[in-house]
């Protein structure tokens, strides 16, 4: 029943450089993602995965593990989580001669993330006997805003998406994606066939990638920190 949490961290991002080691709230936005799998009663062991030194050493001081530096070809925009994780679970099998049942990849431009959630989503997927969990948060709008519009800046008629009968509709927010290591390393994907839903507030769902993710997430987080410091919203 072991869980091990990988964050990838690679040095590189086009959208927002250096995004990984960004000051918000006061600490690199790759410590928060750090504290919340420490602080995650679940989790077993936390791993960073990264080619760079400078990420490796804030990885360290933040109490994260750092055994092994991933390869540059694992490095680049090419490179999936899925590819990541594997590398990372074989790298653990190969050291330590057994593999974690379970392992979750936190990806550190989800700073809002807190370890409530990693546990509540562990409690989850052990409760519905699942083999994979990946959090979401639902949609903010109503579907029936979705419109298409065509070459001449004309809005087409009909809906785009289905009505809230289909059932609540959601978006994957990049924040937790939990799988038993024997099935990802079987079918090299995350999304399985009956894949269970953490469903997160979307306060907490901010998955940074531009300066205006960023901004969000740090008003955020200094509005919890004014509060009491507890991620709460």
């Amino acid at each position: 029943m072991d869980l091990v949490a990988i964050i990838p961290a690679r040095s590189g991002s086009k959208r927002l450089p250096g995004k990984n080691l960004l000051p918000i709230g006061g600490k690199p936005m790759l410590q928060w993602t750090i504290e919340a799998a420490l602080g995650a009663k679940s989790v077993k062991r936390v791993i960073v995965s990264t080619e760079d030194p400078a990420t490796a050493e804030v990885a360290r001081k933040a109490g994260a593990e750092v055994p092994f530096q991933r390869p540059a070809q694992l490095a680049d925009d090419q490179a999936s989580n899925v590819d990541v994780t594997l590398h990372a679970l074989h790298w653990i099998q190969q050291h330590d001669g057994q593999m974690p049942s379970t392992v979750v990849l936190l990806q550190p431009s989800s700073p809002l993330r807190t370890a409530a959630d990693i546990d509540a989503a562990r409690e989850l997927m052990l409760l519905k006997q699942a083999t994979c969990l990946l959090s979401v948060s639902e949609l903010g709008f109503q579907t029936s805003w979705i419109k298409a519009v065509d070459a001449e800046s004309v809005l087409l008629p009909g809906d785009q998406a289905p009505g809230a009968e289909a059932g609540r509709l959601c978006m994957f927010n990049g924040a937790i994606f939990m799988i038993e290591s024997g099935v990802l390393q079987e079918t090299k994907k995350f999304l399985q066939p009956r894949t269970v839903a953490y469903i997160m507030p979307r306060e907490r769902s901010i998955d940074i990638d531009t300066r205006y993710d960023f901004f969000q997430a740090e008003q955020l987080l200094l509005a919890s920190l004014a509060s009491g410091g507890v991620l709460r919203f």
